[in-house]
């Protein structure tokens, strides 16, 4: 798993005091945090690639049998902008039947989480399908409302991002990765904002526990 669980912080340093940045180093260098616990980060990757095997083994034909894709978890903050998006998780998960391609989703997963970021700012999206271009920009990503409590005891926004599927797919991985964090009793998702991403994109692939609530 990546170590990339980490955000950039500014720090600081006065003439009279050294911080934890290099000595030559100048004011405003940015050094990194890690905001989730070696623990949640693990826990998170072992949801993703479930989330990841239970698209492809339930959900997909056949012929995907064996793939894997790359997996981003991000806190938005407000306001919605990509410079507001501290990246809390990333990895390729699951099977390897595709990772050959894994540079090419690395920069797919990061580009669907850019791109919501800059229109749930300036449009109020919730999905990278609303704003997908066919063979262009795909769907993925999505971001809903959560308790994290590594980070606080009131709801922020994250999103997750997935590639390496059928775009439907990838959506459905990236909801199913925040459902499986809730019923852990890890996360304290927001159910609703996971449907709304459903009844926004009307996704073929996903089948889990949001249809239940549908129904």
């Amino acid at each position: 798993m990546l170590d990339s669980g980490r955000i950039l912080y500014h720090c600081v340093r006065s003439k009279q005091q050294h911080c934890c940045c290099e000595p030559d180093q100048q004011e405003g260098v940015l050094i990194l945090k890690q905001l989730l616990s070696d623990a949640t980060q693990l826990q998170l990757h072992n949801m993703a690639s479930l989330a990841v095997s239970h698209v492809v083994d339930e959900m997909l034909s056949s012929e995907h049998a064996g793939k894997g894709a790359y997996s981003r978890t991000f806190w938005l903050q407000e306001p919605f902008d990509y410079r507001n998006a501290i990246p809390l998780y990333d990895s390729w998960v699951s099977g390897d039947k595709n990772r050959h391609n894994e540079s090419l989703y690395f920069m797919a997963s990061m580009e669907k989480i850019v791109r919501l970021a800059i229109h749930a700012g300036a449009d109020g999206h919730v999905s990278s399908f609303q704003s997908r271009a066919p063979d262009l920009l795909y769907t993925g990503a999505i971001r809903y409302r959560c308790i994290v409590p590594d980070i606080s005891d009131t709801p922020i926004w994250l999103a997750n991002s997935v590639s390496g599927l059928p775009e439907m797919g990838d959506e459905a991985a990236s909801v199913l990765t925040a459902e499986h964090m809730h019923h852990r009793g890890l996360w304290e998702v927001n159910f609703w904002d996971l449907q709304r991403v459903l009844e926004i994109s009307q996704n073929p692939v996903y089948k889990g526990e949001l249809i239940k609530i549908a129904q």
